[in-house]
C-alpha cells in the first residue's frame, strides 16, 4: 500500500509521447513498452514528483468525476503496475 504523502515520479530515462489523448511509453532503447488510456495518461503526466498520492487522487476525482475510493484504487493499481516495470518510483 502506498503512503498517501509519497510523491510518484516518472523514470527520467524513459521516453513518452501523447498521441490522441493516450500516452505511449518507450524504453531507453526506443522500444514500445506501454500504452495508457485517458485516465492513465492523466496520472502519468502528474507523476513528476511535485504532487503526492493524495493530491493526484483529488485531481483524478475532479477531472473524471469518480468517487475517492475508486480513484485511490485505480491510482494504487496504476502505480503498482508501473513501479514493477521500474517506470515510476515513490519519493518522500
Amino acid at each position: 500500500m502506498i503512503v498517501k504523502s509519497k510523491f510518484p515520479c516518472r523514470d527520467e530515462q524513459c521516453m513518452w509521447r501523447v498521441v490522441e489523448n493516450e500516452a505511449i511509453i518507450f524504453s531507453e532503447e526506443g522500444q514500445w513498452l506501454h500504452q495508457l488510456n485517458d485516465m492513465g495518461t492523466e496520472i502519468w503526466s502528474m507523476c513528476d514528483g511535485t504532487l503526492n498520492f493524495a493530491e493526484i487522487t483529488e485531481k483524478i476525482c475532479d477531472k473524471f468525476d469518480v468517487e475517492r475510493e475508486v480513484a485511490e484504487k485505480d491510482l494504487q493499481s496504476f502505480i503498482d503496475e508501473l513501479s514493477k516495470k521500474a517506470l515510476i518510483t515513490l519519493k518522500e
